[in-house]
């Protein structure tokens, strides 16, 4: 069985996962698989999740975020902690 994906249309909108702002689906940015605008993925685009990482690179994603930090460009949070963006 072959299934063909639907064309998607220029005109086509979405909503924004994070702002719920209408957005062109040509133009979202997809995070996650989640439709994002240009605004809130450049947000969220430098924030790592500890439990997106596995047990094995946690190690190693710890130093380099060490690094980021001390040149504030990232910030390590925890699923459950509340952010502000």
């Amino acid at each position: 069985m072959i299934i063909l994906k639907k064309p998607v249309n220029s005109d086509e909108t979405t909503s924004c996962f994070c702002c719920d702002k209408s957005i062109l689906i040509n133009s979202a940015k997809l995070m996650d698989g989640l439709y994002c605008c240009n605004n809130c993925f450049e947000k969220r685009k430098d924030i790592i999740f500890r439990r997106r990482t596995s047990k094995i690179n946690l190690f190693l994603v710890e130093e380099q975020l060490k690094k980021l930090e001390a040149k504030s460009k990232a910030k390590l949070i925890s699923p459950d902690e509340d952010v502000e963006y």
